[in-house]
């Protein structure tokens, strides 16, 4: 995550690509707090409730922009919108908060045509969450050595179980089909001196959610008045 987070941060800009952050277990996002990219960087579920609701109904408009201009796909709309994308790391924190993870499933399922794309990431596959409709909606599934068979179907990737438990790195990755790769290692303090010419003027060190002055949530309206 840290390395796919980073990489487009580096090459995409942040009229390209707005970042919603979910950090339950506040192990990781936390180094994108302050980015410019970074719409929303939440580290309780109840901090999700207002971005979530303010995306769902980005969405909406942008289900309306669509409809206006006869077009199914963001991309032939005859001005650019962003991509957003929406990362929660360890999901199964939240999987009795009943309206978020449907609003998390309603970014799964409607989001792609929109330029909504959704990242869910757990340290162990969750039956109750992944058996769901959820699961259904997510087209692209990576998973690292699974302890068996079972939990290797849960992840939804088949054959998780055979990687080689002495092969750091080594991940699954489920697209049409299920092919094993090495996967990237980006240190903290790497990391960290890659984003610092992205990082904003920060006000507090870390708060519940921070929400960038320039967000995905007004980038709408001064598209239509153009």
């Amino acid at each position: 995550m840290r390395v796919n987070l980073t990489t487009w941060i580096k090459y995409t800009s942040p009229e390209e690509l707005r970042l919603v952050l979910v950090d339950l277990k506040r192990a990781d996002l936390g180094l994108f707090h302050g980015i410019e990219h970074v719409d929303a960087l939440c580290f309780e579920a109840k901090d999700m409730r207002k971005p979530f609701a303010l995306l769902r109904a980005e969405m909406y408009r942008r289900g309306d922009l669509l409809l206006e201009h006869g077009v199914t796909h963001i991309r032939r709309l005859p001005f650019k919108l962003p991509r957003i994308v929406v990362v929660i790391d360890e999901m199964s924190i939240v999987k009795r908060e009943t309206e978020l993870i449907e609003m998390t499933q309603q970014f799964a399922s409607q989001g792609r045509a929109l330029g909504v794309h959704t990242i869910i990431a757990m340290q162990r596959p969750d039956a109750d969450l992944l058996n769901s409709a959820l699961k259904a909606n997510l087209r692209v599934r990576i998973s690292g050595r699974q302890a068996d068979a079972i939990n290797a179907k849960v992840a939804g990737v088949i054959g998780a179980e055979e990687i080689d438990a002495a092969a750091r790195g080594r991940m699954k990755i489920k697209i049409d089909e299920v092919k094993e790769f090495q996967a990237f290692f980006l240190d903290e303090g790497a990391c960290k001196e890659i984003l610092s010419p992205y990082k904003a003027l920060i006000h507090d060190p870390e708060p519940d959610i921070e929400v960038a002055p320039q967000s995905i949530f007004g980038l709408l309206e001064k598209e239509e008045q153009r």
